[in-house]
């Protein structure tokens, strides 16, 4: 019994490192972000978001800080800026989604 608390110790500790070397969270690199918006995601979708788009996006997103690629900073904003220029398109002018 005190080896395995030893050996869940050690690779509790392994993860830790990792995580802080590689300065991701290694959990949303396994699980992606959608398990923790559900509630949200429905919304999105039923306001009109394309529901395999944002899903896309939200499992790109790997790391809640920061605005770099993988963020949701990023990966939010590119979704809609892609959307945008869709209207745009579909339009023939500019929206803007923000005042």
């Amino acid at each position: 019994m005190k080896r395995y608390r030893l050996l869940v110790v050690l690779i509790i500790l392994l993860l830790v490192a990792i995580g802080y070397l590689y300065r991701q969270p290694l959990v949303l690199r396994i699980t992606g972000m959608r398990p923790f918006v559900e509630d949200r995601f429905r919304g999105w979708v039923r306001a009109g978001a394309d529901e395999e788009e944002l899903d896309a996006a939200l499992r790109r997103i790997y790391d809640p800080r920061g605005s770099a690629q993988g963020s949701w900073v990023y990966e939010l904003s590119t979704l809609a800026a892609r959307q945008e220029k869709l209207l745009a398109r579909a339009y023939g002018k500019t929206f803007y989604l923000l005042p």
